[in-house]
């Protein structure tokens, strides 16, 4: 008897499996049951991994592995850290000085576990949800001097467009950054969640990827692996995207049928 290949499905978090404040049950059902038959499942975020799990573990989500930072970290089921790519101490030195030109922009650090504000800027209410997620201070992650990614949240959608230009022009091929719904992420040059998931892709040639997301900062890893999106999606991902899913769930019963 021929044996099925297993099937893998990466799925953005905020605004893909977490959509307007909540995971729905039935999502987490499907995901169970994609497992039980011998398929993986992954969440591909811009999030640190500790800024995930806060979330994550609560609700017992179940996983085969995470890559977070938009790419820039890589841990399996137990949270050992399988790759990782970090920003060039120079690099991000020279960004963080950037930064400190405008102190109304509310940024952080990740060292790929943890995460930290550094400057809270002028976005009031957003940057005290922020600082109740970050579990250690920015200053002393800078002080180890291990930095995977960086956050910044400019304030508005306008100013974050406006910003990225500058830092895209400033930075271009030293830094990657990642634009989604008015904030922006940096990694490493090149790094993106394609480029997470192609190093987790390597140790996983017999089996089918899929990813689902609905952000710009998606896009990458939609383009790369002929992806999907939910129906809440930025117009670019629908565009991008060869299938369109009311879930997480609903993209997982199709994927279950094939």
């Amino acid at each position: 008897m021929r044996r099925l290949r297993m099937k893998i499905l990466a799925s953005d978090f905020d605004g893909t499996l977490k959509r307007q404040g909540r995971i729905e049950p039935q999502d987490l059902n499907a995901i169970q049951r994609f497992r039980h038959h011998g398929h993986q499942f992954g969440i591909v975020t811009g999030r640190s991994i500790a800024m995930l799990m806060c979330e994550a573990g609560p609700l017992q989500i179940p996983f085969d592995f995470v890559i977070g930072n938009n790419g820039g970290i890589v841990v399996d089921q137990q949270l050992r850290v399988l790759h990782r790519f970090d920003l060039a101490r120079q690099d991000w030195e020279a960004l963080i000085r950037f930064l400190r030109q405008w102190p109304e922009i509310l940024f952080g650090v990740s060292d790929g576990d943890r995460f930290g504000i550094v400057q809270t800027g002028t976005v009031g209410s957003q940057a005290s949800s922020m600082m109740n997620k970050a579990v250690t201070d920015g200053e002393a992650l800078l002080r180890a001097g291990r930095i995977n990614s960086l956050f910044l949240n400019p304030g508005s959608p306008l100013a974050a467009q406006a910003l990225l230009q500058e830092l895209e022009m400033e930075f271009d091929g030293k830094i990657a950054f990642h634009y989604n719904q008015g904030m922006i992420d940096a990694s490493a040059w090149g790094v993106s969640k394609q480029t997470g998931l192609k190093a987790l892709w390597g140790e996983r040639q017999e089996a089918d990827l899929s990813v689902i997301g609905d952000g710009v900062n998606d896009l990458p890893m939609i383009e790369a692996f002929h992806g999907f999106a939910v129906c809440n999606a930025d117009p670019r991902v629908h565009q991008a995207a060869c299938k369109v899913f009311d879930s997480v769930g609903a993209c997982i019963d199709w994927l279950l049928d094939q």
